[in-house]
């Protein structure tokens, strides 16, 4: 699990700039977009006094129409700034929060299988999705709100001293409340708002896992028991959110009643002062439109506040996934595979293995392996054995404590990721497929094929009849998960999309052990024809897989404890014997 840290919402915010700073030219004419808006805003005020001290009070016609005549053309250039900076800022934030998704997702893809392991599939999502969505959220309202909150309380606070500096130092009086609560509240609001980022990904993690497996919740009559889990934990959520909304309420409460008394004593000074002919009517109306200005930018740092909690949780979290590092890498300097013409040579030294979630047991425990090129080998063994292991050692989805595995001669640390997984190909027990059409499903594994070759390897996998029956052949749609097709289906696309990228090494992994026997034929068929002229390595768990195997290994705690054929083991080995009769001939 990675470890929180207690970054300062400085130093968040810089790290939001700098995702931002690739795109400073856009920005920046968003930017002067809002300068040129605010500074019209400003003007207007200063045109409304003039219409009031001398259009009105002169009686001159020309001087109402000049004034009226410039303040229409700021008008026009407050509006054309407000396309402006709503397309340049709003178009930043599109494409600043965009990249930076992928460079997550990128990220992501190049995480050891033991990071999802140990860290769910949902939290992971809900930091790609719903996290980003709060910082894009930021920059594209919270950071123009800032800038402009900021732009508009300078501007009315300097133009308000100019018009009458006794109200000003009122209002400062009145203000400094407001501003030494908000900073108080700021820390409070952000550790709510993380705790509300946190529940959020476990309930979406809950979800999705219960949704995926549906027919097991129905099946286990685990219905209530998994309404009643995700209840309590959206309970914790309403609570800290109720805290939060509560927090910010009072504050904004305590804030309104402050501005609202302040803006009455001003109101009722500056009524004494013009009745007394002490201010002029002009400078009254305009001292209360700054004043209105000086509400609407203090609002919007107001609402800067929270927002930047949220922001700085959500960033926090984010760059936790970035700084994450994948333990499995490439060297600097690969060495290349030389071509294969009948399988490849695979060689396990005295490798030794454990998960990282459970250090103390061995999975494999220094196991010496070696398998000829073109040589089918059948892995057996209880539960826990470590035949699964093996294979995933092989793909480098993991790397061993101690030994190492050989690919004809080359220690598989040396090969690019590509090479050795274009080499070596898994059909597994649980099929994937995507939800997108079967053409592309099966060309998932070698993008490039032409629709000849996706078919030539369906038809290799017993799969192109079925294809063909579909509503729009290869180009139906599967659904989410593959949800339209049947096990059988999926396992024979999936096989499909392994010939198609015609491995070298092939690793089956139990690929039949979900099916029905029509279906299981249909891939036994197939993955015979597959195994010709190729290194096989299978987990086995029927009969006729293990007789047609060369060899039979069978492993017992991580160890090889016997090796043989079927016949030479169902003599010499109990073990053997004992899973013969209960997986094998039962």
């Amino acid at each position: 699990m990675m470890k929180q840290n207690s970054k300062t919402n400085t130093r968040q915010l810089v790290q939001i700039f700098k995702l931002i700073w690739p795109y400073k030219g856009y920005l920046s004419c968003g930017f002067l977009a809002l300068f040129v808006t605010t500074a019209c805003m400003l003007a207007l005020p200063q045109y409304l006094k003039q219409v009031f001290d001398e259009s009105l009070q002169t009686g001159s016609l020309e001087n109402l129409n000049q004034l009226i005549l410039v303040s229409f053309g700021t008008v026009l250039v407050l509006s054309a700034g407000v396309l402006a900076r709503t397309f340049f800022i709003q178009y930043t934030g599109g494409v600043v929060v965009g990249r930076f998704r992928e460079r997550v997702f990128s990220h992501i893809l190049r995480f050891d299988i033991s990071f999802f392991e140990t860290f769910g599939t949902g939290e992971v999502v809900s930091r790609l999705q719903g996290d980003i969505v709060v910082i894009r959220q930021f920059i594209q309202f919270a950071l123009p709100a800032l800038l402009r909150g900021v732009l508009l309380a300078f501007g009315s606070s300097i133009l308000l001293f100019f018009t009458n500096t006794k109200l000003m130092l009122i209002l400062c009086l009145v203000g400094a409340p407001i501003v030494i609560t908000a900073f108080v509240l700021g820390k409070t609001w952000k550790q709510y708002s993380k705790q509300i980022q946190n529940f959020a990904a476990n309930l979406s993690g809950q979800a999705e896992e219960a949704i995926y497996a549906i027919r097991t919740v129905r099946a286990c009559n685990q219905k209530d028991a998994t309404e009643q889990k995700y209840h309590l934990t959206m309970n914790e959520t309403i609570a800290v959110a109720k805290r939060l909304i509560l927090s910010e309420g009072a504050f904004f409460s305590f804030s309104l009643l402050i501005a609202f008394s302040g803006i009455l004593l001003v109101l009722w000074l500056g009524g004494r002062d013009v009745i007394q002919g002490n201010m002029s009517l002009g400078d009254m109306m305009s001292f209360l439109l700054y004043l209105a200005f000086l509400g609407d930018g203090v609002g919007s740092l107001g609402q800067f506040w929270p927002a930047l909690q949220n922001a700085a949780g959500a960033t926090e979290r984010v760059f936790e996934l970035l700084a994450e590092k994948p333990h499995i890498t490439e060297v600097e300097t690969t060495r290349n595979l030389p071509k294969a013409e009948k399988g490849r040579q695979v060689e396990f030294q005295k490798v030794g293995f454990h998960y990282a979630s459970r250090p103390d047991s061995a999975a494999l425990s220094n196991l010496n392996l070696t398998v000829q090129a073109g040589e089918t080998v059948a892995i057996v063994g209880p539960s826990g054995a470590g035949k699964s292991t093996l294979l995933s050692l092989l793909l480098r989805f993991y790397d061993p404590q101690t030994g190492q595995i050989l690919l004809d001669g080359l220690p598989i640390k040396e090969l690019s990721f590509a090479d050795l997984r274009n080499a070596v190909g898994l059909v597994a027990q649980d099929a994937t497929v995507f939800s997108t059409t079967v053409g592309e499903n099966i060309a998932y594994g070698r993008p490039e094929a032409t629709e000849e070759d996706i078919i030539q390897a369906a038809k290799a996998a017993h799969a192109h009849d079925f294809i063909m029956a579909l509503p729009k052949g290869y180009q139906t749609e599967v659904g989410e998960k593959g949800v339209r097709l049947s096990g059988g289906q999926k396992q024979r696309v999936a096989l499909a999309r392994t010939i198609l990228r015609n491995p070298s090494v092939l690793l089956l992994d139990e690929a039949t052990s979900h099916l029905d026997a029509e279906s299981e034929h249909a891939v036994q068929q197939a993955l015979e024809e597959l195994r010709q002229d190729r290194t096989t390595l299978v987990v086995a768990h029927r009969l006729s897989t293990v007789q047609a195997a060369n060899r039979i290994i069978v492993l017992d705690g991580g160890k090889i404890v016997a090796e043989g054929t079927h016949k030479e083991l169902i003599k010499t080995c109990d073990l053997y014997k004992k899973l013969a009769e209960l997986q094998f001939l039962g």
